[in-house]
């Protein structure tokens, strides 16, 4: 099977957590292919390994992590002549010490043809130790996707969520990842965990007894769980959620800060933790102490001079949604150069064994499989398809991946 497109421009647009950037870098895939790009979209290290081997064409790679790829595939990739940048999606709050060990190096300030950032805060952060780096602040599309100007990307998924909910409290976990997460790195983490659970769970159930509805949306990372007076719904982003709930519950969890810019009330319980992640993310939320009733009406978007100084100074473009993925599809489409088409039918086989892999992996090693396979929803991969018919465009679906070829 051949790709019959206009353009011979590619720009592959990673993903790994489909709940987290999919949608976002679905905005900017849109783009790509109307400016009369081919794009391929999906699953990270399944698009990577379809590279390697040659089943697509040298193009851009935008990647979910500024980190530059592991050497032996980078090698090959860049001998084929592709072209690496990023936007960190764990970039919005991070300190140095952990962005320098684990997401960040010499060789991505090196190699990156150009690395997109949050705002003015994660920018100097790089530049203070890599001056030389190619580095553009860009904001990120996520945080656009909460503006209300927005929710028409949603419209299906906020349909059926006030169809299905009507009016309801929504609360976000972030505290009960599955059990082999943790270790002697982060045995703290565990103990902060426990006790936001606690304190959440305690306001969930004082909402119950009064007559509130309450839905619980897990972390996308987090274990399964079930609850006895709630319903559990983890499907989509938050936004469609935010766009629709009266109040947002969390602790310890920059959904908070996604609250703030979507114009949602949020409340948390008060926390003692000094971790700078969570101080940021407890920042946007009214904090409650252990309350005998709470009065929704009482609660109203937190909204100061501080705070809104305090957001645009870790995000850019904040109050103008379509600049974010605009500018970077400018950006990718600037950098990216001609190549020739390739035969791409075998990246289906690729697929199949990369998932294989993955699972055997996992089960050596002892460890619970959905903790990965959870990350990346095929049926949201289906959803963003729809969005893309939707828009006039031919997505064609091969494994995790979606190709948009061009309209141009």
């Amino acid at each position: 099977m051949w790709l019959s497109n206009n353009s011979n421009r590619w720009v592959y647009v990673l993903v790994e957590v489909t709940k987290r950037e999919l949608d976002s870098r679905a905005l900017i895939a849109t783009k790509l292919a109307q400016n009369g790009l081919n794009v391929v979209l999906g699953e990270k290290n399944e698009i990577l390994w379809a590279c390697c081997l040659g089943l697509y064409p040298p193009g851009v790679i935008f990647d979910k992590c500024a980190q530059i790829l592991d050497d032996k595939k980078w090698h090959i990739l860049k001998r084929k002549g592709f072209v690496f940048t990023s936007l960190d999606e764990e970039g919005l709050v991070t300190q140095a010490d952990y962005f320098f060990s684990q997401r960040f190096s010499d060789n991505a300030a090196n190699e990156s043809a150009l690395i997109f950032c949050w705002g003015r805060k994660q920018a100097d952060m790089i530049r203070a130790k890599y001056p030389k780096a190619k580095l553009l602040e860009s904001g990120n599309p996520r945080m656009s996707l909460l503006h209300k100007n927005s929710k028409h990307w949603f419209k299906d998924e906020i349909s059926e969520i006030k169809k299905k909910y009507g009016k309801f409290v929504l609360v976000c976990s972030s505290f009960n990842p599955f059990e082999d997460s943790y270790d002697e790195s982060n045995a703290w983490r565990k103990k902060e965990d426990e006790e936001a659970k606690k304190s959440v769970l305690r306001i969930c159930d004082q909402l119950v007894e009064a007559g509130t509805k309450v839905i619980y949306r897990p972390h996308p990372s987090d274990a399964p769980i079930e609850l006895e007076n709630m319903e559990v719904d983890g499907r989509w982003s938050i936004a469609p959620w935010l766009h629709t709930c009266t109040l947002l519950i969390n602790a310890n969890c920059a959904t908070s800060f996604d609250a703030y810019n979507s114009g949602t009330p949020c409340i948390a319980p008060r926390g003692s933790s000094r971790e700078y992640s969570f101080r940021f993310a407890n920042a946007f939320a009214r904090k409650i102490k252990n309350q005998k009733s709470l009065d929704l009406d009482d609660f109203t978007v937190l909204r100061s001079k501080m705070h809104d100084r305090i957001a645009h100074h870790h995000v850019s473009f904040l109050d103008d949604p379509d600049e974010p993925s605009s500018i970077i599809a400018k950006k990718l489409e600037k950098i990216s150069f001609m190549v020739c088409q390739k035969p791409i039918y075998l990246a289906g086989i690729v697929a199949l064994l990369l998932n294989l892999k993955n699972f055997m992996f996992y089960k050596i090693k002892g460890r619970d499989y959905a903790r990965i396979s959870q990350k990346f929803s095929k049926k949201h991969l289906f959803e963003i398809s729809k969005k893309f018919t939707d828009l006039n465009l031919s997505p064609l679906l091969i494994g995790k991946n979606i190709v948009l070829r061009s309209t141009k």
